[in-house]
């Protein structure tokens, strides 16, 4: 430890005041520390003179979306174990003053004393095992690391860390972010594994460790940069994985954001703000997004088709009116169709602008899709189809991660490998899309095999909404109860000269037209309906969504999902119950399909769903 002066002595208590700050509550962890639990605008950051009337910024814009990585394990630090900071506190680590007299100098407490980015300092004791990227334009980074405690053995000056460098600039102008773990005695006075930051804008002259100097905000109340870790892997044993993200917003990102925000919300005469966090735009209905459609130039909306379909069946049950959560504060004006207002977020969440509103991969069992979807559907055989109607009984699947989706729909094809067309309708539950765990009714189209064209509800030009009471997009607030109240909506699509409409219920919600599609425009070859959902297998494991109510098929009535009074339309435009129908279970261990009794007022049903992770489905 460093021998100071009378005079560094002062300077070492100047230090500890300026760093230090005054804080609501103190927690003493077992490793020694002391967290200080500073309220927010109070952190040591706000002292740098670039930083002076700061506004916090409590969230990012965005958070970039992965569908690739999960962690296994998530390790807390050891602070926690004695409890944890208010809200609008940050915990900051109490800095000793042995901390600073480990320093060579109180002045280059917390700094590095060399250049840390290894191609600048391949010679200067430091030794590296790394993985450099080309030379471009960056953003930030995304990874897993695993915790480990590595031994260091000379205390005073040697240390070990895993870390990730955005680095710019050369020479003296050198700017890094970093980030990782270490063990790193002299900064900390143990050997524990450690979280930290390091910044610098001009090769390590300027900038610190952590909370060390005003520099980096923190706004977390939960983590603790410069925090010790005492769950670590174990060698061939348990793993403990740390998800890190860094990343920017690029101007250029923000300004086409922008425009796709402009380009898909038209002018409202009304907005109608919901319970639910969602704004419906009531958008005159010769404004609405479909018509930016270049085969849509000049179109003459169909307000009604020239033919509804009814049904040969005697069964006329009454189903229940499921209302949209936006109802309870209004309706749309005639005239107008209701929309469900793009938000930034939305845009975000996706991967890249390019593909929002889009499926990711083939969204029909048939036709190749990933292996991550997994199905429990009823198949019609090949012919010549021009609609179905049925009833489906709506519940709220649980979503285990934002990446998986649980849905009930029927998909309508024709063609095939690149020149698949669908038309898609149905009940799910998509947080990457909707940012919630909402129900919410959904269309699709593709006329290219989930390519170029096509996407869900109106997030692209091509689907005509006709209704100013039904959203597609919209959230349903009444669903299904196990064992109790089933509430059943009733679909139905089909071709009317040109259109394909669809009604929910008794509802025109809209169409869309033939022109669209390369070969729906004359028939569908395949019918297909029930359950998918998308397993991202988080933690090497099955998921846990639920398809449908979670429940196995065999439960039955009001306890596993259904679809009931399956219709086709066939050749002569006469609705009927569908021939050769057959099931396919991707696994049904996880889910599974099981036809219902015939002759019964339900005409042709079956029940299908389950609960994912079990015993048999691990």
């Amino acid at each position: 430890m460093a021998e100071f002066s009378d005079h560094q002595e002062i300077e070492v208590e100047k230090l500890l005041k300026l760093l230090n700050k005054p804080a609501l509550k103190s927690i003493k962890s077992e490793d020694g520390d002391i967290i200080d639990c500073v309220p927010i605008h109070s952190q040591p950051a706000f002292d740098h003179p670039l930083l002076k009337n700061h506004t916090i910024q409590m969230r990012p814009s965005f958070i970039p979306e992965s569908t690739s990585m999960y962690t296994k394990t998530n390790p807390t630090q050891v602070w926690h174990k004695n409890g944890r900071c208010p809200k609008n506190t940050v915990p900051i680590r109490r800095t000793k003053k042995e901390d600073i007299l480990r320093s060579k100098s109180h002045e280059s407490f917390g700094k590095k004393t060399t250049s840390s980015v290894p191609e600048d300092n391949l010679s200067n004791n430091h030794e590296y095992a790394i993985m450099n990227s080309r030379r471009g334009k960056y953003f930030g980074t995304k990874f897993l690391v695993n915790v480990w405690k590595p031994e260091v053995q000379v205390r005073s000056n040697e240390f070990s860390l895993a870390q990730t460098w955005l680095a710019s600039g050369d020479g003296a102008n050198i700017n890094t972010i970093e980030a990782g773990l270490q063990v790193y005695p002299r900064i900390y006075g143990d050997n524990r594994t450690r979280l930290f930051v390091f910044w610098t804008a001009d090769a390590y002259k300027n900038g610190c460790y952590n909370t060390k100097c005003p520099g980096f905000v923190q706004t977390s109340s939960l983590i603790t940069v410069g925090g010790a870790y005492n769950t670590v892997s174990q060698y061939d044993g348990v793993q403990y994985e740390l998800s890190v993200l860094i990343w920017k917003f690029s101007d250029h990102k923000e300004i086409e954001v922008e425009r796709l925000l402009k380009r898909l919300n038209k002018h409202a005469l009304i907005s109608i703000k919901s319970e639910d966090g969602d704004i419906i735009d009531c958008v005159p209905i010769h404004s609405q997004l479909a018509f930016d459609h270049p085969l849509l130039k000049n179109h003459n909306i169909q307000m009604r088709p020239n033919i509804i379909r009814e049904s040969t069946s005697t069964y006329t049950k009454n189903y229940i009116n499921v209302t949209q959560a936006w109802h309870k504060k209004g309706i749309c004006p005639e005239n107008t169709v209701s929309i469900r207002r793009i938000k930034k977020e939305d845009i975000l969440r996706s991967n890249f602008i390019e593909n929002f509103g889009k499926k990711m991969t083939p969204g029909i069992l048939l036709y190749g899709s990933s292996s991550v979807h997994e199905y429990a559907v009823m198949n019609c055989k090949k012919g010549k189809y021009f609609g179905t109607k049925f009833a489906v009984n709506i519940w709220k699947p649980k979503v285990q991660v934002p990446n998986e989706f649980s849905l009930a729909q029927t998909w309508l094809s024709s063609g095939v490998g690149t020149n698949l067309n669908t038309i898609e309708a149905g009940f799910q539950v998509l947080p990457s899309l909707y940012g919630d765990n909402n129900l919410r009714l959904f269309v699709y189209w593709t006329a290219d095999n989930y390519q170029k064209t096509g996407c869900y509800n109106t997030n692209c030009p091509g689907f005509v909404q006709t209704s100013n009471r039904i959203t597609v997009g919209g959230t349903f607030k009444s669903v299904s109860k196990y064992d109790g109240i089933q509430i059943a909506v009733l679909v139905m699509i089909w071709k009317d000269g040109d259109y394909w409409w669809l009604q929910i219920n008794k509802e025109l919600v809209g169409y869309w037209p033939a022109k669209l599609f390369s070969s729906l425009g004359k028939g569908a070859t395949e019918v297909l309906w029930g359950g998918e959902i998308v397993n991202e297998k988080t933690g090497g494991k099955h998921t846990s969504t639920d398809m449908g109510s979670g429940h196995f098929a065999d439960e039955g009535h009001r306890k596993a999902s259904y679809f009931r009074n399956i219709m086709t339309v066939d050749k002569t435009n006469t609705l009927r119950e569908p021939q050769g129908v057959y099931p396919t279970v991707t696994n049904d261990n996880c889910y599974n399909i099981k036809e219902g009794r015939n002759g019964t007022s339900w005409g042709f049903n079956f029940f299908y769903g389950g609960p994912g992770l079990n015993a048999k489905c691990p």
